[in-house]
């Protein structure tokens, strides 16, 4: 037949290279360029005398509309007239794919067995039509991602759309890999990057077994992150990632696919950008801080994300390119939620935090330092404050300066922004190296009182960066006030007339809705004018890393009282 063999040349014409020449598949749109009413007419006019009892405009209708891949699949074997027995079993693209069974075809939903026993049934249908069938099916039915759907449970033998894989980053729990899919097969508007040709740019993250976990141990993982990621897919938010796809090609083989961050995450950033402390640029900073705070507001929020996130760092806070994000075209997005935990009993996810043994310690807070100690929600507010922290120095005096800081938190005695000492109630405090670098900011005349900068370092270390976590977060956020005495800021306590509740270790740690609150203030205060981003004085240049061995400049661990006034609202 030379009209089919033409149809035949064309599906292999248009046929594309997946990552092996093995895995090619046709895609989605030249399926349907291909398969049209025209070209079926075509390939069929040969068995037209076999169409006494079928009309042949009904059979062209059913091609058409719910049986393209099918045709593809049988022009391809060169066995076209058997389109006949799949239209008088009902049988449909849908219902594929299909394994083999002797001659029978077997669908892998039960529901569909009817139809394929049916068409197994017909004259002249072999072991080895089943075979070529069930051999060649894959190069086109190559899956379509969708905004309406998340699970994909897939064979191996799918033909996967992916043009090139190159090797990515390796975590504890997964590799990511950078895929280029094909744009037909993605109906997603995720604004990532594409290439020359416009075909999306992913990552693909392959979830990883750790050796020492069961088979059911790993499912259970894989299917937390998945049920946390479905539910980030419910309440979308421009600084938290979103998933494009959660595929199981086995229940030990699964990926997730997410948009690409072109540039990468944030020690990234700040090891290839220059910082600026012009008034764009730091409005741009706090805008993406204020969003990350929200961001993770909205994880904690029983009605949305119900969860914590449990490994926030800036390895875990992408870069996209984004022409609305200010004046770097860079919006902060956070991601990797592998390790966080969607909490069912909302009542009691505020009371009875979670446990888990897997962090990054540098940013982990001092609760996980005590063996069987629960985190709760705020476990991520310290996290995030350590990141502002290093944000803040990388601002003040870049790389450099940061690297410093780093390698000063990683020698100190536990590695970590706090320290351990037995004698107090608890026994964890501000590390000395984060206490000093913490005296050379607040000692900057850029950060001099009433600055922007300076609210944001005061609402670090007196909010974020807070040993306290039990008994509840004051439900009235603090406004705090920088003088510029030697002791330190004023804080300056803003209660209804009943007294809040701190102990006498200070104030516990923020929620991250007064994070949030207080942050967002600043940032109002900036737009409105009513709060100076930098000091006028200028720097007095690099500052002197902090030697090590002496004693806190006390920058942080000032008992109760000093420099704190309560003022109560009337």
């Amino acid at each position: 037949m030379d009209e089919a063999k033409s149809l035949n040349e064309k599906l292999l014409d248009s046929m594309e290279l997946g990552n092996d020449a093995a895995e090619r598949f046709l895609p989605a749109k030249s399926l349907a360029q291909l398969i049209t009413e025209e070209s079926v007419k075509t390939t069929l006019e040969p068995i037209k005398p076999l169409l006494s009892d079928i009309d042949m405009k009904e059979l062209v209708q059913f091609v058409c509309t719910k049986a393209r891949a099918v045709f593809a699949t049988l022009v391809w074997c060169s066995k076209e007239p058997f389109i006949l027995a799949f239209y008088r079993a009902g049988f449909t693209d849908k219902m594929l794919p299909v394994s083999r069974s002797g001659a029978t075809l077997v669908p892998h939903n039960d529901e569909y067995t009817p139809a394929a026993q049916a068409t197994s049934k017909d004259t002249g249908w072999t072991s080895v039509i089943a075979t070529q069938f069930s051999d060649n099916q894959w190069y086109f039915i190559s899956p379509v991602f969708k905004s309406s759907q998340f699970h994909y449970p897939l064979l191996k033998k799918y033909h996967m759309p992916f043009l090139n894989t190159s090797s990515g980053d390796a975590g504890r729990f997964g590799e990511v890999k950078k895929c280029t899919i094909h744009r037909d097969h993605i109906d997603i508007n995720i604004g990532t990057m594409c290439d020359k040709n416009g075909h999306p740019v992913v990552a693909k993250k392959e979830l990883k077994r750790l050796g020492r976990w069961s088979d059911d141990h790993f499912k259970d993982v894989a299917e937390r992150e998945a049920n946390v990621l479905k539910k980030m897919r419910e309440f979308p938010h421009n600084h938290l990632i979103e998933v494009i796809a959660y595929c199981e090609i086995s229940e030990m083989e699964r990926y997730f696919l997410f948009p690409w961050a072109e540039d990468g995450n944030l020690q990234q950033y700040w090891n290839e950008k220059t910082p600026h402390l012009d008034s764009a640029y730091v409005k741009w900073v706090f805008s993406q801080l204020t969003g990350l705070a929200e961001a993770i507001q909205q994880l904690h929020d029983p009605s949305k994300g119900n969860c914590q996130h449990g490994d926030i760092k800036p390895q875990n806070i992408l870069c996209f390119k984004d022409p609305g994000a200010g004046i770097t075209n860079c919006r902060l997005v956070i991601a990797d939620l592998g390790l966080a935990k969607v909490h069912v009993q909302e009542a009691a996810a505020r009371d009875s935090p979670t446990t888990t043994k897997s962090h990054t310690i540098m940013y982990s807070a001092p609760e996980a330092h005590v063996d069987g100690k629960p985190r709760s929600r705020v476990y991520d507010v310290w996290s995030i404050g350590c990141t502002y922290l290093e944000f803040l120095i990388w601002l003040l005096w870049g790389k450099k300066k940061l690297g410093n800081f780093q390698e000063d938190v990683h020698a100190s005695n536990l590695g970590t922004f706090y320290g351990h000492d037995y004698s107090l109630d608890p026994p964890f405090h501000l590390s000395l190296p984060v206490d000093k670098w913490v005296g050379l900011i607040r000692d900057d005349r850029r950060c001099s009182g009433g600055t922007a900068l300076r609210r944001l370092i005061d609402l670090i270390v007196t909010r974020l960066l807070v040993v306290q976590v039990s008994g509840g977060a004051p439900k009235t956020t603090e406004s705090l006030v920088s003088s510029d005495d030697t002791q330190g800021p004023v804080k300056v306590i803003v209660c209804p007339p009943a007294a809040r509740n701190i102990n006498k270790q200070g104030s516990f740690r923020a929620s991250a809705k007064e994070m949030h609150d207080e942050l967002l203030k600043i940032r109002k205060d900036i737009e409105n004018k009513r709060c100076r981003i930098v000091s006028d004085s200028k720097s007095e240049g690099e500052p002197q890393r902090p030697e090590k061995g002496l004693s806190p400049p006390s920058h942080t661990a000032r008992p109760p009282g000093i420099g704190t006034r309560k003022v109560a609202v009337r």
